[in-house]
């Protein structure tokens, strides 16, 4: 994979002009690159008859692991490198282990909660989480409520309930750019739901009216791999 950092693109770009703008950067033809992806991507604002967006870019091309090494060689451009990408692992993941006697018990379903049951149930450890609140869907009903009449509901509201007091701030999400998790995070969050531009966007969030779904479908994997989720429960 080559990755081509400081890449300017206009603010409707297209996936032709991606493949353009890369072939052309790296001396090849269009037909050579099989797929491009985002790394990262900022509005420009510093220029403001030229605002546009800032990129790194993804590159990859057809044939062997030699082609790639000879095109950066052939460039000699230090915003052209080539770029392995490790997927995070657990420690101690690949380690054999005997089955748990007992299930664990996850307390709390909001975004920490929510990812250790997730992770638990991908371990097959059949975890067991627990959330004093309710489901989006009554959570929802709760909080619209109390916004019309002021009335609270101690157990179920702005704080509690599926995931967590996040779901309804906008799913504004800080993640260190350098810490070896986020792009599993941010994968796991466009699985369930959450738009892919999470994965690239400067400051991502994923927005309160999607954010919802996004939770059930984080619940749902963690149901669907044999964990249970108890809401209402303490």
């Amino acid at each position: 994979m080559i990755k081509i950092a400081g890449v300017s693109l206009p603010l409707t770009y297209d996936e032709n002009l991606l493949r353009t703008l890369c072939a052309r950067r790296l001396g090849v033809e269009a037909e050579r690159i099989d797929r491009i992806t985002i790394e990262s991507r900022q509005v420009d604002t510093s220029d403001r008859d030229d605002i546009h967006f800032k990129a790194a870019l993804h590159v990859f091309i057809t044939g062997n692991e030699g082609d790639e090494n000879e095109i950066i060689w052939r460039i000699k451009d230090r915003k052209i490198t080539r770029e392995i990408i490790t997927p995070y692992t657990f420690p101690g993941s690949t380690e054999a282990k005997k089955p748990l006697d007992r299930r664990p018990v996850v307390v709390g379903c909001g975004p920490a909660g929510m990812f250790a049951a997730l992770v638990l149930a991908q371990a097959g450890a059949r975890p067991i989480l627990l959330e004093r609140g309710k489901d989006v869907d009554e959570r929802r009903k709760s909080v619209q409520a109390f916004w019309r009449t002021g009335v609270l509901d101690t157990s179920n509201n702005v704080q509690f309930g599926a995931g967590g007091a996040g779901t309804f701030s906008d799913g504004k999400l800080k993640i260190g750019k350098k810490d070896p998790r986020k792009r599993m995070i941010l994968q796991e969050l466009v699985d369930a739901g959450a738009p892919s531009e999470i994965l690239f966007e400067n400051m991502p969030h994923i927005g309160t009216d999607l954010l919802a779904g996004t939770v059930r479908g984080l619940i749902g994997k963690i149901i669907n791999l044999g964990g249970e989720v108890h809401f209402g429960d303490r």
